[in-house]
């Protein structure tokens, strides 16, 4: 057997061996980080798809008695779109259920209106109902979620943005209030990301172009809710701090025109409802507690913030974001992603602080601050790999952060599925059922209904979509209300309404508390008809036939 010589076998290597080497190294190097880089463009995919489903799973959860309910409040703003028309709303959300008699509508000028007009042309193509009117929001949380990760893959890494979006779209506060249809929410996330990412634009090449860009992107956010604002300072801040002093002008322009959509925003308010030109004041007075005395102590609303955090954020990502802010957060740090951090948070801390009364009073008033806790959460996590890549452990890290994501990502869903669906104990009825009864008592749109239960929550004109004169205790509380010149409406509300009410809907579970009306009306007032599947659960009083000379 012929072999080649032993000068051959340990030559040394050649220019043209060592260049083959070389670019097959190199080639081997891009193959690694385009199936890494493919590899984690089919997790962001799989991230996206969980966000959807869990979104469909919990799409068409009846409305009952808990916080994520309340939500079907902008779903009656949006069905009085359709119903009273732009003639009368002027595009002003209407509190009004039915048509009053000689009596104007009842306005709800609080917040921008883009919620309730998001869900409208919903409504008008697939009708009124629970899926429907959570779907503009559950589509902007997944939007969300992905504007993140383009966000940060844009201004940090793809793996900061990776995990940055997996723990956005893992958090209970999204998966429990994701499909919530609230101005506090989901579309003002949405807005305010995509603004930050034509900031950061504008920041990088301070042009018309990208001015323009953020202006138009800052609107939508603005017409989302008023905390949309908090960003102009912050922006502003940061630009005037990092940037030359004759590119000052193109972040100043874009401060003048978010003064001008506030104003302009402001002015059509109040001529469009004949409110005073204060009006905001005691709204922005309510909601951060400033000018007067506040319902709460300091403890207690620490205690209240730490608790709603813990559930709606976890503790983990609590440790994680409180420990990168305390090492990276006030100080310019090398780390990519600092700046989308810095902004996000700071809007968010700020939010709280100036809507003091309204995280105190509302779980879901804290979304503004989950996009900022997410990003920080991630950038600790990825610090943490990048050390550990320095020493070797890369794998094992990056293994043990995959498994402890998966175990998050399970850990929330489970709760915040159970939260949403719990174990119901036995109920007498349902906010259907209610609905429904209250709609036998008013037969026609505009009839008005008394009602023997507490009302004030959306869920009675969502499911009853009639006028209501509701908390009806005592006989004396009857005739009261009986003749009463008013209707309630949601949340405290009430309006000129000078009409009787047509019926009166009991419950069967009061009869024996409340037996002294329920005698009385059974004296008064012939029994309506009531669909069989009502018949044992309401006792419903036609008003308009009584059965003596009384009223």
């Amino acid at each position: 057997m012929d072999l080649p010589p032993d000068d051959h076998i340990f030559a040394p290597m050649t220019a043209d061996s060592a260049r083959i080497k070389y670019e097959w190294r190199n080639t081997s190097r891009r193959i690694i980080v385009s199936n890494l880089s493919m590899t984690r463009h089919n997790l962001i995919l799989l991230v996206l798809l969980y966000a959807a489903a869990f979104r469909l799973v919990a799409m068409n959860r009846p409305f009952q008695y808990d916080d994520e309910a309340t939500g079907c409040f902008y779903g009656v703003l949006a069905r009085n779109y359709l119903r009273f028309g732009p003639a009368q709303t002027h595009g002003i959300p209407v509190l009004t259920v039915g048509h009053a008699p000689d009596a104007s509508i009842a306005y709800y000028p609080d917040h921008p209106p883009l919620v309730p007009l998001l869900i409208a042309p919903i409504y008008l193509l697939f009708g009124v109902g629970e899926w429907q009117t959570r779907l503009p929001t559950s589509i902007a949380t997944v939007a969300a979620v992905y504007v993140l990760y383009r966000l940060l893959r844009r201004h940090a890494t793809q793996r900061v943005a990776l995990i940055a979006a997996t723990l956005f779209a893992a958090m209970p506060i999204n998966l429990y209030f994701g499909g919530l249809p609230e101005v506090v929410g989901m579309p003002l996330v949405l807005f305010v990301l995509i603004s930050v990412s034509a900031y950061l634009a504008l920041h990088e090449r301070p042009n018309a172009r990208h001015c323009l860009r953020l202006i138009g992107t800052f609107t939508l956010a603005a017409v989302s809710d008023w905390p949309a604002f908090i960003m102009v300072p912050v922006f502003l801040t940061h630009f005037l701090t990092t940037r030359l002093r004759r590119q000052w002008p193109w972040i100043l322009a874009f401060g003048a025109a978010a003064c001008a959509v506030f104003t302009l925003l402001y002015i059509y308010i109040a001529l469009a409802t004949h409110a005073p030109w204060s009006w905001m004041v005691p709204l922005f007075k309510g909601r951060s507690a400033l000018g007067i005395k506040a319902p709460f102590t300091a403890r207690q609303w620490l205690a209240t913030a730490m608790a709603f955090n813990r559930h709606l954020h976890t503790l983990p990502i609590l440790v994680a974001s409180g420990l990168w802010l305390a090492t990276s957060g006030i100080h310019v740090h090398p780390q990519r992603g600092g700046t989308v951090a810095r902004i996000l948070v700071a809007w968010g801390i700020l939010h709280v602080l100036i809507g003091r009364q309204g995280v105190f009073n509302h779980e879901w008033w804290w979304s503004p601050l989950t996009p900022g806790l997410a990003v920080t959460a991630a950038l600790l996590i990825d610090s943490i790999l990048t050390a550990a890549e320095r020493r070797s452990f890369a794998n094992a890290v990056n293994a043990v952060a995959m498994l402890l994501m998966v175990a998050f990502t399970a850990w929330t869903s489970v709760t915040s599925f159970r939260q949403l669906f719990p174990t119901r104990r036995p109920i007498a009825f349902t906010t259907m059922d209610l609905g429904e009864a209250i709609r036998a008592a008013a037969p026609q749109p505009s009839d008005l209904a008394l009602l023997v239960w507490s009302g004030f929550d959306p869920q009675l004109w969502f499911y009853g979509d009639r006028p209501l004169r509701a908390n009806v205790w005592s006989i004396d509380d009857f005739q009261h209300r009986l003749r009463d010149e008013t209707a309630d409406l949601m949340f405290g509300y009430v309006q000129p309404w000078n009409a009787k009410a047509t019926g009166i809907v009991f419950p069967v579970i009061y009869r024996r508390e409340l037996k002294d009306l329920h005698a009385y009306l059974q004296r008064q007032y012939p029994l309506a008809p009531v669909p069989t599947s009502l018949a044992e659960e309401f006792d419903i009083f036609d008003l308009r036939h009584p059965l003596t000379g009384t009223p």
